[in-house]
């Protein structure tokens, strides 16, 4: 399920996955990837989900991030909320007084309450709105 304000979507996750065994940049690895896609107002939405684990060999970084695409109209429209850890502490330029991962985790399920908005937005920009995303990888 991911809701945006008043809007919701039901999804179906088509695909997780958890480190990546063996990663093309060993700067940066896959740690978790989740794809869902949906429909709203018979267009499709695509949610994907990411967490990633960049090395530079000075500093290390995680980055959680969920990208909403659909289309509104002839246009493609898309949300992100993106949250990194660096220097010890969590920064989300949508919500800067958060202190915790974007990503919980509950066994299989993946839970995200955030603010969402286009791509480089910050706190106060027009846009940027509350989401939730609840989805849970199949098992087997």
């Amino acid at each position: 399920m991911l809701s945006l304000e008043d809007d919701s979507v039901q999804l179906t996750v088509t695909a997780c996955a958890g480190p990546d065994p063996a990663p093309t940049d060993p700067t940066a690895q896959r740690r978790f990837e989740l794809d869902a896609t949906g429909t709203a107002d018979g267009e499709p939405v695509v949610v994907k989900a990411t967490d990633v684990k960049a090395d530079s060999g000075d500093a290390t970084t995680l980055t959680q991030t969920v990208t909403v695409v659909s289309k509104k109209g002839a246009d493609t429209v898309g949300l992100v909320a993106k949250r990194s850890h660096f220097g010890g502490r969590w920064l989300d330029l949508d919500e800067p007084a958060v202190r915790e991962p974007l990503f919980q985790r509950k066994g299989s399920t993946l839970v995200v309450r955030s603010k969402f908005g286009p791509q480089g937005s910050r706190q106060g920009d027009p846009g940027v709105i509350d989401g939730a995303l609840i989805a849970a990888c199949p098992q087997g």
